[in-house]
C-alpha cells in the first residue's frame, strides 16, 4: 500500500507523539509499505532542528504563522498528499480547516481517534467546539473505517455503522533498554511525564506528595509556574528530551500516569506515557481503566477515577505500593504485548482490508 500518513501537530519538539509517529511510519515501511507523514503545524512550534530530522525522513510538514494564513496551509498540505497519489489516506483526527475529507474526497480516508472528542473539546472555546461538530459530521460522512485507541471509543464510534477497530496505543520496545531498579536505601522517588491539562492531574499529584512528604516527586512537562504552592518534595523539571529525562525515570521507584481522566468524560485509554513507563520497566499508578490491562496485575495501582481519588486512604495505598516495588522492576515479557509493532499489525491488516473491499473505480 501507499499510505499517507496526515496529522496536525500543535510542535514538532521531540514528544511521545512525535516518536510514536516517526516509529509508526519506519515500521510500516518495514512491512513493505510505501508510507510517508504529511505534518500540519504553526510556526511557533516549528523546532527548527527537529523539522530537520523529520524531513529527513521524509515528512512533508507545512507550517503557518496566523489563523488567517492556517487555511492556506492546509490547502498546501491537501495538495502535497493528493500528488503521492495515495492508496489509503490515515488522518489522525483533529480540526483541519478546511476539513481534510472535503479536500481528498478521492482518497480511502482512515481515520485515527485517541479521544473522547466531546469531554476533550470541553475545554476549548465554544467557537471551535461548534465548528467540531460540523467537522466530525464531515468526517464521519467520508471515513472508509476508523481505528480508536480504546474500546470505551469503539462504543461511541462503531455507532455509525462504518467499520471500526480498536488499535491501543503501543511503544516501540526496541528503542529502549529496561532500567535497573535504583538502591533501596535512597528516598523512594516518583516520577511523571505529561504535557498541562486538566486530565492529567498533576493538581492531584501535588496532593498526594502533601499526603507522602517521605517520598520525592519529579514532575517533567510542566514549568514551576504550574504547579504554585506544591510542596517542598515536588520538582517541576519543564519540558525535557527523552536523554534529559531518562536519569529522572532510572532514580525513580514508581512512575505516575493519568489521574484525572474523569475530567474528560472517560473511564478507559490507552496513554502513551504508560507504555513508555512500562519499557523502561516502570511499576505506576494510574486512575483509569487501561485497555491493554482491563484485569489487575501487580505492577500497575489503580485509584478510583474520580475528583476526590486522592486522600489519606489511597495515599497509604500508594505508600505500601512504593514499598512492595522498591528494588525491583517490570519484566520485559509482561509487557510485550504493547509494542508497537504488534500493534501496528493490527491496524496495516485493517487498512488492507478496506482497501481490498473498497468498489473498483469506473
Amino acid at each position: 500500500m501507499r499510505v499517507a500518513y496526515v496529522c496536525y501537530l500543535s510542535t514538532l519538539a521531540e514528544s511521545g507523539v512525535t516518536r510514536k509517529l516517526e516509529a509508526q511510519i519506519s515500521i510500516w515501511r518495514e512491512a513493505g509499505h510505501d508510507a510517508r507523514l504529511h505534518v500540519l503545524a504553526p510556526c511557533r512550534g516549528a523546532a527548527p532542528a527537529r523539522r530537520l530530522e523529520l524531513e529527513r525522513t521524509g515528512a512533508s510538514i507545512v507550517t503557518f504563522g496566523s489563523a488567517a494564513r492556517r487555511l492556506d496551509a492546509t490547502l498546501a498540505l491537501a495538495r502535497g498528499v493528493r500528488r503521492s497519489a495515495p492508496d489509503v489516506v490515515h488522518v489522525r483526527y483533529d480540526n483541519f480547516v478546511p476539513p481534510l475529507p472535503l479536500l481528498l474526497r478521492d482518497s480511502l480516508l482512515v481515520v485515527d481517534v485517541n479521544t473522547h472528542l466531546g469531554g476533550e473539546f470541553r475545554y476549548r472555546r465554544t467557537a471551535t467546539r461548534a465548528y467540531n461538530a460540523v467537522h466530525r459530521r464531515l468526517v464521519l460522512a467520508r471515513a472508509a473505517g476508523i481505528v480508536v485507541a480504546a474500546r470505551e471509543l469503539r462504543t461511541e464510534w462503531a455507532a455509525t455503522g462504518k467499520p471500526c477497530i480498536v488499535v491501543a496505543n503501543g511503544y516501540d520496545l526496541q528503542s529502549v533498554q529496561a532500567l535497573p531498579a535504583p538502591p533501596a536505601t535512597e528516598r523512594p522517588r516518583l516520577v511523571f511525564l505529561g504535557e498541562p491539562s486538566a486530565w492529567q492531574g498533576v493538581d492531584k499529584l501535588a496532593e498526594l506528595a502533601r499526603l507522602l512528604p517521605e517520598v520525592d516527586v519529579d514532575v517533567v512537562g510542566y514549568a514551576p509556574s504550574s504547579l504554585p504552592g506544591a510542596p517542598a518534595n515536588v520538582t517541576c523539571h519543564g519540558v525535557l528530551t527523552r536523554s534529559e529525562y531518562e536519569p529522572l525515570l532510572a532514580r525513580a521507584d514508581v512512575a505516575v500516569g493519568t489521574l484525572a481522566l474523569h475530567r474528560k468524560a472517560m473511564k478507559e485509554a490507552s496513554p502513551l506515557k504508560l507504555r513508555e513507563y512500562l519499557a523502561y520497566g516502570l511499576p505506576a499508578l494510574v486512575a483509569y481503566e487501561d485497555t491493554d490491562f482491563p484485569r489487575p496485575v501487580p505492577f500497575l495501582l489503580q485509584l478510583p477515577n474520580e475528583e476526590d481519588n486522592i486522600n489519606a486512604a489511597e495515599a497509604q495505598r500508594v505508600r505500601e505500593f512504593v514499598a512492595s516495588w522498591r528494588g525491583r522492576r517490570v519484566a520485559r515479557d509482561e509487557v510485550a504485548h504493547v509494542d508497537l509493532r504488534r500493534k501496528e499489525e493490527e491496524r496495516l491488516e485493517f487498512m488492507d482490508s478496506l482497501l481490498r473491499s473498497r468498489p473498483a473505480r469506473t
